[in-house]
């Protein structure tokens, strides 16, 4: 374009100013003035219905247009899919949209789906929803808090400005719904310097463990999310000091706080998230889920489950995630497993009618008649050899090297220094039918391995604090 105009266009400006709701600007100067109306882009520039050229320094408008204007090979290919199929709802399938996405997650390292919405505050709003389905679903509805950053901006629907820490774009539109809750920024030029809190690293840590202390405040069984934007962008350009991401997501996997991180306007995830970022959330890939069954009674080898490297959960390398076996079963990571509990005692019916109860503790004492039944003898060998330790013949000295879980455990630490080899993280979980047991196989696997187990059971004191320390330590087994 040339600026010069071969049409008039007053007829649109007067429709333009009797009818359109424009955002974000007053209409009072348009009682002596005309709307500024873009007519054509080429590139980086815009004309308007004066002929007016603009450099348009913010891709139209909001940061949308960042492949430029009038590129005919993108208007070919939309006319084309328009011809070809303009719409079907996402419950089905489309070309475009699978192809896409595949494009899209090589991208995103760690993601595995894409889900398309129609705006960033209808993206939000999904995520919202999928906070509050998994705290009804796993939580009893309880889990159901959504934290937000002050100076942070999503969206303008209710429930994006109920989670928006620009109050200014709120203001007269409330009231919000209950359940969103603001944490401080980290904007470290204004408040370190003027609190004297530290700069840098010690500063992001400092933010960052703010956001703790709401978790804390409001109780961690009622937070299920925390929505920030990697750069503050409307609210200040406000990029987070070192430290903060890395500390952000120790406090989330510590509390099972589910993040949305939103608002990405940047050229490429390292220049939106920085390198910081990246790191810190390198590791939150699903890593391994390994559970098993830990005695078979089919005289088979017992069964370690690893993650299915050819199926759905084609995972990257590195890193961990956290889940109990719970909900890995249920997110689909891993088949279940049942384990049954066996008090070793067997309800048997005789030949001429009545019934017997055999146990484990007389198995070498039943009748000629009662070992006719076929499996028992099976059955309570089983028995002997998973509920007790064998010891050896002076009766008081534990069997460390000729037993049944021994030959266990040797099988588990193969299957789990082999799944370490592609995810160095991993680690292995026994249970014991009993307490002596469990201290007897906590016993065989530092024998095994040259490294104390993290051992659990009810006469130990902090059960809980134990299960965390296998969590946040280097420890390959617990049991």
């Amino acid at each position: 374009m040339d600026g010069n105009l071969q049409n008039d266009l007053s007829e649109v400006v007067a429709n333009d100013k009797a009818h359109v709701w424009h955002h974000l600007i007053q209409h009072k100067m348009f009682e002596t003035a005309d709307p500024n109306i873009i007519v054509e882009g080429k590139g980086m520039r815009v004309w308007n219905q004066v002929g007016k050229e603009h450099l348009d320094a913010v891709s139209g408008g909001v940061w949308t247009v960042n492949v430029g204007y009038g590129r005919e090979s993108i208007a070919d290919a939309v006319r084309d899919q328009l011809v070809k199929m303009n719409f079907f709802a996402g419950a089905a399938g489309s070309i475009p949209a699978a192809n896409f996405s595949k494009r899209l997650i090589e991208k995103m390292p760690g993601m595995s789906r894409a889900y398309f919405s129609n705006s960033g505050s209808e993206a939000n709003e999904k995520g919202f929803k999928m906070i509050r389905q998994i705290a009804h679903k796993k939580y009893g509805g309880k889990k159901n808090k959504i934290l937000y950053r002050e100076r942070d901006y999503h969206g303008t629907t209710i429930a994006t400005l109920a989670a928006g820490g620009q109050h200014e774009r709120s203001a007269q539109y409330g009231p919000f719904p209950d359940g969103f809750i603001s944490v401080p920024h980290c904007l470290e030029y204004r408040e370190a310097a003027q609190d004297n809190l530290g700069q840098g690293e010690s500063y992001g840590l400092r933010a960052a463990n703010a956001i703790e202390d709401v978790i804390l405040r409001e109780g961690p069984d009622t937070v299920g999310g925390l929505i920030l934007e990697p750069i503050t962008a409307g609210g200040g350009v406000i990029v987070p000091p070192e430290g903060y991401w890395p500390r952000v997501q120790e406090i989330c996997k510590k509390y099972r706080t589910l993040v949305i991180c939103d608002e990405h306007h940047h050229a490429s995830a390292q220049a939106s998230w920085g390198e910081s970022a990246e790191k810190a959330f390198a590791d939150s890939r699903f890593n391994l889920i390994l559970s098993g069954t830990p005695v078979r009674s089919d005289g088979e080898t017992a069964v370690w489950l690893d993650v299915n490297p050819l199926g759905k959960i084609q995972l990257p390398p590195g890193g961990r995630f956290s889940l109990t076996y719970g909900e890995a079963v249920d997110l689909g990571y891993c088949r279940p497993v049942t384990f049954h509990r066996h008090e070793g005692n067997f309800k048997v019916s005789l030949d001429d009618g009545t019934e017997a109860t055999v146990s484990g503790e007389n198995g070498q004492n039943i009748s000629n008649s009662m070992k006719r039944i076929r499996g028992i003898d099976k059955a309570l060998e089983f028995y002997n050899l998973a509920q007790k330790i064998p010891f050896k013949a002076d009766g008081i000295t534990p069997e460390m090297k000729n037993s049944y879980q021994r030959s266990l455990l040797e099988e588990g630490v193969k299957a789990l220094e082999k799944t370490q080899e592609r995810m160095p993280h991993a680690g292995g979980l026994v249970i014991a039918p009993n307490i002596e047991v469990a201290e007897y196989m906590s016993d065989l696997l530092e024998d095994l391995t040259n490294k104390k187990p993290i051992l659990v059971h009810s006469k130990l004191a902090n059960a809980e604090n134990r299960i965390s320390t296998y969590r946040n330590s280097t420890n390959d087994w617990i049991v």
